[in-house]
């Protein structure tokens, strides 16, 4: 765990990795996630720079097993949907391709591309039923309604009991979280703006 803690930080420290949101402290408690269950499928919507799929990644190949399915468009028109002010002009002029190349890079030079699954689409052009059972989902694309309800419904419901469930910016999407209790998931921990939960139960409301 030291070695590959260790390894994650020095990877989100460089320089050519800066793009992002996702803090050391959420990369380590997802790769320590997978660390502990020994997952066979992690599902990712909304990848970016890579900075939490790469950790996550790391971790599966320190286990020696497992995938991790990243889902994203890297389009702008996407990404700045349900977005206004600041947060469309930024999303709206922000260099998709670049940072789709840097994050392709990055698995090259991590040496987890056995390990990786990218799909360049949005998560509901995404045949979730190519998908088994989901140990680990991370719930990172679009923040607005319709999307992270979306992702909600299509992707949660198919984490499996005793399974993880990481729900970035809650504050954002408080629809889609407010229905994750319902689905049989309890909340673990808040950490860098989203929640960990685990699932308990299939349906409970």
């Amino acid at each position: 765990m030291k070695q590959l803690f260790s390894q994650i930080e020095s990877e989100l420290s460089g320089p050519q990795h800066q793009d992002g949101w996702c803090s050391l402290e959420k990369a380590n408690a997802l790769a320590s996630a997978i660390i502990a269950l020994r997952p066979g499928i992690v599902v990712e919507i909304g990848i970016w720079s890579g900075r939490s799929f790469i950790p996550m990644a790391l971790a599966l190949k320190k286990v020696g097993a497992g995938k991790i399915i990243g889902i994203d468009p890297w389009r702008s028109e996407e990404s700045a949907k349900e977005m206004t002010g600041e947060d469309l002009e930024w999303w709206s002029k922000v260099d998709h391709e670049a940072i789709m190349k840097q994050f392709t890079d990055w698995i090259s030079s991590t040496g987890v591309g056995p390990f990786a699954e990218i799909h360049r689409c949005r998560s509901d052009q995404f045949d979730g039923s190519k998908i088994p059972l989901i140990d680990l989902l991370h719930i990172d694309g679009g923040h607005g309604e319709i999307a992270s309800v979306h992702d909600v419904d299509n992707f949660a419901r198919k984490v499996r009991v005793g399974g993880f469930l990481y729900f970035d910016d809650i504050a954002w999407a408080k629809k889609a979280a407010g229905m994750l209790p319902g689905m049989g998931f309890q909340r673990l921990y808040i950490i860098d703006g989203g929640m960990m939960m685990q699932r308990l139960n299939y349906e409970i409301a």
